[in-house]
């Protein structure tokens, strides 16, 4: 279940169209949530990089919004926390960056499904 305040969160910035697309998954009922997971900002900012250069050199650019995402996280000067928040759904995955309160929606990346099934961690997708 996603929790009201996310919504809410979401809702404020639903004229991205990749939280638009989020909350239209989310309003379809059929989405497993997880959060938050917390990583300092200089954590998040090397990850990140280094992730959407993989994306852009070898997925094609399959993974979208890490372009906004990048910018804002750079344009943080004081040390803080930067919440990750998981929205699976069947084909896509939504993974929300905000501030330590959940009150300030720094990114969202949304990335294809190589299958449209859940995916397990220990056992990978279902069959």
């Amino acid at each position: 279940m996603v929790p009201n305040a996310f919504l809410n969160l979401l809702r404020a910035k639903r004229t991205n169209p990749i939280v638009a697309r989020c909350l239209h998954e989310i309003t379809q009922g059929q989405v497993k949530y997880e959060g938050p997971t917390v990583l300092p900002l200089s954590r998040a900012k090397d990850l990140y990089s280094i992730r959407a250069q993989i994306n852009s050199e070898l997925n094609g650019g399959a993974i979208e919004g890490f372009d906004e995402l990048l910018v804002e996280l750079g344009s943080m000067g004081s040390p803080c926390q930067v919440k990750l928040l998981s929205v699976e759904c069947p084909s896509k995955w939504f993974i929300l960056f905000t501030d330590e309160s959940e009150l300030t929606l720094y990114g969202i990346l949304e990335s294809p499904k190589r299958k449209p099934v859940w995916f397990d961690p220990v056992t990978g997708y279902e069959s």
